[in-house]
């Protein structure tokens, strides 16, 4: 059982008090999100302590914002940060304890955006240099899904219909309604050679294990296959860039990535441009 509460005397209308009433009834994430707003709580309260809401004011929060830079903190750090911050004020006025949430600090994001992606022909080469059957097949869970690395750690044969040729695509990051998508031609090989080799029972993990962050090993596999080394983030990058490059439509390629919309697709996932002559996807179609 996750403990939600914070330390200390919570008064009525001290920032401690807004956090615990943020962490204990509003904030509706998963688990480890609520976990990574706690630490950041805990963080708020060395540099507020317990101060009134009302004394938290722009010349603060900008205050706090500095001294964190100055310990060497990262721009998404501070950013989220200042983003649990500002939930629990948001939750203060909601609940009445504090009139208006006051002007925020602006943090621009980082300026260098990763361009690292596979094409399909270096995800064949990582494929095929690969000697681990249950990393191999996270990878092209990966790389054919565009998954989040915690929705490939739960990527379950439930989720998987070979004869339809159809899997289902969840995103637990933002809480999107799973939805039952064709398979790549390519992914359908890989996984119905798995399924005939193992038996899976339907409750098993489709890659065998679940791979945490395995970017170590992920390093390996790249410098034995001779292709660039990516992440996972990479890996559902690629998926995009290949769906992009195929002139596949934006409003599917947010569905398939389980996005909220084409801003997030341009944003931070978008890499390729000149899209194919043939327009294909390589999927086959649900019966």
């Amino acid at each position: 059982m996750l403990q939600l509460e914070l330390r200390g005397v919570s008064t009525a209308g001290t920032l401690r008090h807004a956090l615990d009433h943020l962490l204990a009834n509003a904030l509706e994430c998963a688990t480890d999100t609520r976990r990574m707003h706690m630490v950041h709580a805990k963080y708020l309260l060395v540099g507020f302590g317990d101060v009134p809401l009302t004394s938290i004011t722009y010349a603060e929060i900008r205050r706090f914002y500095t001294s964190e830079q100055a310990r060497g903190r990262s721009r998404e750090t501070c950013r989220k940060r200042l983003s649990t911050l500002h939930m629990a004020l948001s939750e203060a006025v909601r609940m009445g304890w504090l009139d208006k949430v006051p002007p925020w600090v602006v943090i621009k994001g980082d300026s260098k955006p990763r361009n690292t992606f596979w094409t399909s022909v270096q995800w064949e080469a990582a494929h095929l240099a690969c000697d681990d059957d249950e990393l191999r097949t996270w990878v092209a869970v990966a790389f054919w899904t565009g998954m989040h690395t915690s929705d490939l750690n739960r990527f379950r044969w439930q989720d998987v219909d070979l004869a339809r040729r159809t899997w289902i695509r969840r995103n637990t990051k933002s809480k999107a309604k799973p939805l039952e998508l064709p398979m790549p031609d390519r992914l359908w090989g890989v996984l119905q050679e798995r399924h005939t080799l193992i038996q899976p029972h339907s409750r098993d993990l489709v890659s065998g294990r679940s791979m945490g962050h395995p970017n170590r090993i992920l390093k390996q596999l790249c410098h034995r296959a001779d292709v660039p080394v990516v992440s996972p983030i990479d890996l559902r990058r690629s998926c995009e860039s290949f769906l992009a490059e195929r002139g596949t439509a934006e409003l599917f390629q947010t569905t398939w990535l389980g996005l909220q919309g084409p801003r997030m697709l341009w944003r931070h996932y978008m890499r390729v441009t000149q899209p194919t002559i043939d327009g294909g996807i390589g999927l086959v179609n649900a019966t």
